[in-house]
Formats: C-alpha cells, sequence, structure tokens
C-alpha cells in the first residue's frame, strides 16, 4: 500500500477535528510555508493605479525589501495609504500574485496582475460577526472577488466557473502536509488530509473557482468548522501553487505543488438504466 493509504481509517467528526493544531506543540503553520515560492523583485520600483468594479481606484507601489504601499485614489476611503509587508510571486511571465495584509479593520489581500495585458484581480477577505456554521462567538470569514485594470484598460470582469467540476487533485505543500481535493460541483468540494497532524479528516467546503489565464485558476475555499478562507493561484501547466489560508488569528501565506489526476466520469442515466 502507497504512504496515502487510508483504508483502515476510521471516521472523525467535525468536533474532533485538529484545525492545524500540532499535538506536538510545533508551528504546523510553518510545515505549510515549507512549499512557499521565492519572492520576486520584478515589480520593485513600480506602480499601478489598478481600477475595480466596485469604483476603487488604487495605486499599488512596489518598494525594495517586500513592502508595498497603497493609496486610494477614488472611491471608499479615498485619501487613506498604508505600507504592508508583501510577497510576491511571478506566478508566469509578466502575471504576479501580490499577498498582503491590511491593517485594522484587518483585510487580507491577494492580488493578481497581469502586467503585460493590463489586467487584474483582487481577492479580499475580512472578517465580521455571526460565523454561520461554527462557534457563533468567533468572527466570519467573507471573501469579495474584484475584477480589474491596469490604468484606463477595460475591466475585463470575471465570474465563477465550473471548470474543476468532477477534477481531482493533490496538493503538496511539504512532506509534511499532503491534502486531496475533489470538485463536486461549482461551489462544493471534499478535501481529505493524506499526511498531517490532520491525517484521515475530511469535509465538505463552499468554493469558487475563477480563470484567470489558460490553465492558471484561483480557487477559493470557506472553511465549515473554523472561520478561515483559503485562496489559491493554482498554475495547472506548471504545477505550482501560491497563496494564502486566512482566519481570525491571522493569515498564512503558502506554496504548494500540485498534481491533477484522473477526472471523475460519470455514466449517463441511460447507461445506468441498461446495466
Amino acid at each position: 500500500m502507497h504512504a496515502f493509504n487510508l483504508s483502515e481509517q476510521q471516521y472523525i467528526p467535525l468536533r474532533e477535528f485538529n484545525w492545524r493544531v500540532d499535538p506536538d506543540g510545533g508551528g504546523v503553520g510553518e510545515e505549510f510555508e515549507d512549499g512557499r515560492w521565492p519572492a520576486s523583485t520584478s515589480l520593485d520600483g513600480k506602480s499601478y493605479d489598478l481600477s475595480f468594479v466596485n469604483g476603487w481606484k488604487i495605486r499599488h507601489e512596489f518598494n525594495a525589501g517586500a513592502t508595498m504601499t497603497w493609496t486610494v485614489l477614488e472611491g471608499q476611503g479615498k485619501g487613506e495609504t498604508g505600507t504592508q509587508d508583501s510577497h510576491t510571486v511571478e506566478v508566469r511571465p509578466n502575471i504576479f500574485a501580490v499577498t498582503f495584509s491590511k491593517g485594522e479593520p484587518r483585510e487580507d489581500i491577494l492580488l493578481v496582475v497581469d502586467t503585460e495585458r493590463s489586467r487584474a484581480l483582487a481577492v479580499v477577505t475580512t472578517f465580521g460577526p455571526g460565523y454561520f456554521e461554527g462557534d457563533e462567538s468567533l468572527p466570519e470569514a467573507n471573501t469579495v472577488f474584484l475584477s480589474g485594470a491596469i490604468g484606463d484598460a477595460e475591466i475585463v470582469e470575471l465570474h465563477p466557473s465550473d471548470v474543476l467540476v468532477s477534477q481531482r487533485a493533490i496538493h503538496f505543500y511539504s512532506e509534511h502536509q499532503v491534502y486531496e481535493h475533489v470538485y463536486l460541483s461549482k461551489h462544493t468540494n471534499v478535501w481529505q488530509c493524506l499526511v498531517g497532524p490532520e491525517r484521515g479528516e475530511t469535509d465538505v467546503a463552499e468554493t469558487d473557482t475563477y480563470v484567470f489565464d489558460d490553465d492558471l485558476l484561483i480557487f477559493k475555499w470557506h472553511e465549515r468548522g473554523a472561520p478561515a478562507d483559503g485562496i489559491l493561484v493554482v498554475d495547472r501547466v506548471s504545477h505550482r501553487t501560491t497563496g494564502r489560508l486566512s482566519g481570525s488569528d491571522g493569515m498564512l501565506v503558502m506554496g504548494a505543488r500540485s498534481y491533477f489526476t484522473a477526472a471523475l466520469e460519470y455514466p449517463s442515466l441511460q447507461e445506468l438504466a441498461n446495466g
């Protein structure tokens, strides 16, 4: 049997999940970060004014030393500015994924920018009261997707896609953290931990998938038993994945190698009826 074999695994109820708590007291988050892709300096010294579908126009200035200064030029919060640590990955030539977190009220942001085609997508996670499937005292994680463009380029609005339906993937974050995903529908997937403190735990998650470029996907899942949203930028060609996990207690920047295996195949009703 291979190392991922879980044939003898007993069912683990949600109330007994580890939720990435290391029983040995170690930093589980650090193991997710083992696969983090090296930061790119290609944007250092450059500035982009990004317009978004909600009326925002925000200047992003990329500084040396892995920091980024943002200034709201138009829309809600006009005049606000700040400088945050950032992690920039060049996921493909001229396509960058920039991860950073703003202060109170906290906003965790993953910004995907195509500097060649002047396209952008901001994935913004905020936190508020009323977690609907867990402890009501914990804040809800809420994520929105905002299509955008550089400068005066036309905004090409992106919408959730069903491109992953019936697909199965293995996400290898490190030798200590490996997860399987099965994408059941446009907004539902099942995950299972194959290696790590959560080994054997499995659950259903609410999801969204956006296609930013050919075989370049932005995937979001919403944890059911913890106040957290995860965002992955998945390149199905290079198998490289970068992203973040945002919970009420902080943001984790992570990376993985992602491998898609044979897709699920469903027989037709006629085939089933005919045996």
